[in-house]
């Protein structure tokens, strides 16, 4: 009835680089063109790490959601 809410796991672009053993400027690359779920904190950018491995996965970070959620568009993030 009632779902336990799931908190995304969240990283930085470095934090995301190291995990997956990816160059940092990959990551940020991804972040800055919209293509995978991120957010600014304050000065910090969390990258949804559970969407960064789908993007990985499939190719896209929105073709991994259930078609009846739709997901949001992130706008691409300035980091200047």
């Amino acid at each position: 009835m009632n779902e336990p809410l799931k908190i995304p796991t969240m990283l930085t672009i470095k934090e995301t680089a190291e995990m997956f053993k990816l160059p940092i400027h990959f990551v940020r690359q991804k972040v800055n063109s919209g293509e995978v779920v991120a957010v600014r904190a304050g000065r910090k950018i969390l990258v949804n790490a559970e969407k960064f491995a789908d993007y990985l996965n499939i190719g896209t970070a929105t073709e991994a959601t259930p078609q009846t959620e739709k997901a949001p568009r992130i706008s691409p993030i300035s980091l200047r």
